[in-house]
């Protein structure tokens, strides 16, 4: 049991004590124990709720927090974005298919004639209205077009034609978190710590923008060419005001909060759960929590975390993660609205440089060639070589869509009209 808990629990205790009736003791004296009584319980419910806090963090270390920026946004330093990018689908032509969903797909493509390359992603327009995925296409695009920071994949311009939409992405060639974590069974501190700190900088932008991400998970971040994160896919994103609230399931099992399991209505704050998820992951190799829904609610009630007692793991990353993954939402790091900042401000991240994060003047963790990630390349060789001349309109009229075209234009110019 944690100091804070024992703390509340003896002042809860001192409390209802001061209350109980002793015989012989003059009026004046009870009144003067009641008000005594109600002062400690109340001491016990700060202690308790905000005893972390107030103690200094892990074991009653002190934190040092006036080096800790309270806002990242002064500090990042945006890349010079490319200029001529023609919002002409025409102007690029096909590479390669880097990977494939289920009525979407992304492609490296590359501007016509020069050497500089995109991601393109191609959404199938009928297959998301018979899928009911319209509403996350424009929530894709509207979110997208509003946020720019280094650790977000950035979008440069959209395309439609009468089979898809076509979003032109910046190019992230390190492939997702999830190889690399498969790859490496469990990451070291170090660089665990630094993935993790990509991530916070990147949500803390995003709800800054007010912005909820709602799937944040290790195969929706991609390392750059330095070995940064981006994080990508953002067809789940709402804009949710502060205070307002969402009420749809969104993400997977392994990173969704007890809230959205319960079907309860949830705020931003389910994007610090699901960080406390993947620094689980990243530490131990597996999620924190497995099974059923049922089974998931019981293991996330209990609270026991028990791969995170393992050894070799830094006790401040332990209540790290404990902390972010508190069934009792009052308890849980990561809620009102300077949450970033006092997840920053966590043990864990003494010392941690967030200027030079964000300026991206660390050096990121250097994977040797056999842990280096790849390409989740699904097109053949020769396939490649068949399409590689062709425009992105001539591969795709090569290889048509699986679903059948039944939503007429004048359906698709009402929803997507925008693009």
């Amino acid at each position: 049991m944690k100091g804070t808990t024992l703390a509340s629990a003896a002042l809860g205790a001192l409390g209802t004590a001061l209350c109980l009736p002793v015989e012989g003791h003059p009026a004046g004296e009870l009144k003067v124990r009641v008000a005594a009584s109600i002062v400690c319980l109340f001491a016990a419910l700060i202690v308790y709720f905000e005893g972390d806090g107030l103690f200094g963090g892990v074991g009653g270390h002190k934190v040092d927090i006036s080096r800790v920026p309270v806002s990242l946004q002064d500090h990042v330093n945006l890349d010079e974005e490319k200029k001529d990018t023609p919002e002409d689908l025409d102007a690029y032509e096909n590479v390669y298919d880097v990977k494939k969903g289920g009525f979407s797909r992304v492609k490296l493509v590359r501007r016509t004639g020069t050497k500089e390359t995109f991601a393109m992603k191609l959404t199938n327009i009928h297959r998301a209205f018979d899928e009911g995925q319209v509403g996350h296409t424009l929530s894709e695009k509207e979110v997208l077009a509003k946020v720019k920071h280094p650790f977000v994949n950035r979008l440069y311009a959209t395309f439609r034609d009468d089979t898809y939409v076509y979003f032109l992405l910046e190019f992230v060639p390190g492939g997702e978190l999830f190889d690399v974590i498969k790859r490496e069974r469990k990451l070291c501190q170090d660089h665990a710590k630094f993935y993790a700190a990509n991530v916070i900088a990147a949500v803390e932008y995003l709800h800054s923008q007010n912005v909820a991400f709602r799937d944040l998970k290790s195969e929706n971040l991609l390392l750059d060419r330095r070995g940064y994160l981006k994080v990508i896919d953002f067809g789940m994103s709402r804009f949710v005001r502060q205070g307002c609230r969402c009420t749809t399931f969104a993400g997977i099992l392994d990173y969704v909060s007890p809230e959205i399991l319960r079907q309860e209505p949830y705020e931003q704050n389910v994007d610090w759960w699901a960080l406390g998820c993947l620094v689980h992951e990243m530490l131990t190799g597996s999620p924190p929590f497995v099974g059923s829904e049922e089974e998931r609610l019981r293991q996330m009630v209990s609270h026991s975390l028990a791969e995170m007692d393992g050894p070799g793991i830094d006790p401040r990353a332990r209540d790290f993660v404990r902390s972010l993954l508190h069934p009792k939402l009052g308890k849980r790091l990561g809620t009102g609205v300077d949450a970033g900042y006092r997840i920053r401000c966590h043990p864990w991240f003494e010392g941690f440089d967030w200027v030079a994060l964000v300026r991206r003047e660390l050096e990121a963790p250097n994977l040797s060639a056999k842990g280096a990630p790849k390409l989740n390349i699904l097109t053949t060789p020769q396939k490649k070589l068949l399409t590689r001349s062709l425009s992105v309109r001539a591969a795709v009229e090569n290889d048509p869509p699986e679903s059948p075209r039944t939503y007429s234009p004048k359906a698709i110019d009402t929803f997507f009209k925008g693009f």
